[in-house]
């Protein structure tokens, strides 16, 4: 098991194991947002600067956790002064299987409310200082830094990776507190595990969702033989029980995942533009894939341009078109060549793996 490993499982399990934290531990820590996993784990002959670099950030983990802590006091009160019906997913539900809430980093909030909700949950965010960022087809994202909220009116988008299961989630919870919350451990499993999956699947995750999962199946009894039934309502069931596999495994200093962890640990945070690449290209050639790149479904297009979620934004569909292709062709020029760069390289491998 690497360094980086060892020094979560030490923490998680409460072993008190110390280790001497070298510079490519702390980048892996840095990266995946696990630093305080090193702070509590790091041996005193560590590098100065190392040490030094690890204190710092730490400081900055206990900061930011309050700070975030105070944020969702103020999202949950002005929702339930307004009788927004809510439920509040992931970080901080998670937070608690973690020894200090600091361990789980959040990025952000999310939020569910119901649809017809939106609009009225959108403008008491921005009553509490945040302005619109971006604007999808599952969720609209609001920003007041150093905080970003997401609030979002399904589960799971796409039916690939489960969405018929969650089509209406609200029926799968209970108020409790005045927050909606799932009624059944295995249901809430199922959620973290299909959002891991439709990452892991379109272009990876890292293991800070990985360590979430280990850590509720570790602290709940769940109904497995009902949870396998659920993987089915996906096109991947035979991911699902790899997935499943490896993270119940996952700090048993199995050689067999050593490849999967180190290309956890590449994603980083929520994947890399390599495996996003690799999978679009899935039963497609080169030219197609620039072909779908150039000229992007209905669906792709909603999700860059935020007035097609709207009737009358489909008159402005060609010129939206038009602008797509200025955009990556002139102003992401360099992107767009890198994209094409990799594409090219990906196909390679393929090739050269088939003779």
């Amino acid at each position: 098991m690497n360094q980086l490993m060892n020094c979560i499982h030490s923490v998680l399990e409460q072993l008190n194991n110390k280790y001497i934290i070298d510079e490519d531990t702390f980048k892996l820590a840095n990266d995946s947002n696990l630093i305080p996993f090193l702070y509590l784990s790091m041996d005193d002959k560590t590098n100065e600067d190392i040490k030094n670099k690890i204190k710092n950030k730490f400081k900055a983990y206990i900061l930011y956790d309050s700070m975030q802590a105070h944020e969702l006091d103020s999202i949950k009160n002005i929702f339930r002064k307004n009788h927004i019906k809510y439920s509040i997913l992931k970080g901080p539900h998670l937070q608690k299987y973690y020894n200090e809430s600091y361990l789980r980093y959040m990025c952000d909030f999310d939020v569910l409310v119901e649809k017809k909700d939106l609009s009225k949950a959108g403008k008491l965010i921005e009553e509490l200082g945040y302005s619109l960022e971006d604007e999808t087809n599952h969720d609209i994202c609001y920003k007041k830094n150093p905080f970003h909220v997401e609030l979002h009116f399904m589960l799971i988008p796409n039916k690939e990776h489960g969405a018929k299961y969650f089509k209406e989630p609200f029926s799968l919870m209970e108020e409790i507190n005045g927050e909606y919350q799932f009624k059944k451990k295995e249901d809430e499993y199922i959620f973290y595990f299909f959002h891991l999956l439709k990452h892991y699947i379109e272009n990876g995750i890292g293991l800070k969702n990985y360590i979430d999962i280990y850590l509720f199946i570790k602290n709940n009894e769940l109904n497995f033989d009902y949870i396998h039934k659920l993987y089915k309502y996906t096109k991947y069931e035979d991911e699902c029980i790899y997935l499943e596999k490896f993270i119940i495994n996952m700090f048993n200093d199995n050689e067999e995942y050593d490849e999967f962890i180190k290309s956890i640990l590449d994603n980083k945070l929520y994947g890399s533009k390599y495996n996003l690449t690799k999978n679009e290209l899935k039963h497609k050639t080169t030219f197609r894939w620039l072909l779908s790149k150039t000229f992007p479904n209905l669906t792709q297009m909603k999700n860059y341009y935020k007035c097609l979620n709207k009737r009358i934004g489909y008159v402005l569909l060609p010129f939206l078109y038009i602008h797509h292709i200025f955009y990556f062709g002139i102003v992401k020029f360099k992107y767009s060549i890198n994209r094409i760069k990799l594409a090219k390289k990906i196909k390679k491998e393929e090739y050269t793996k088939g003779c």
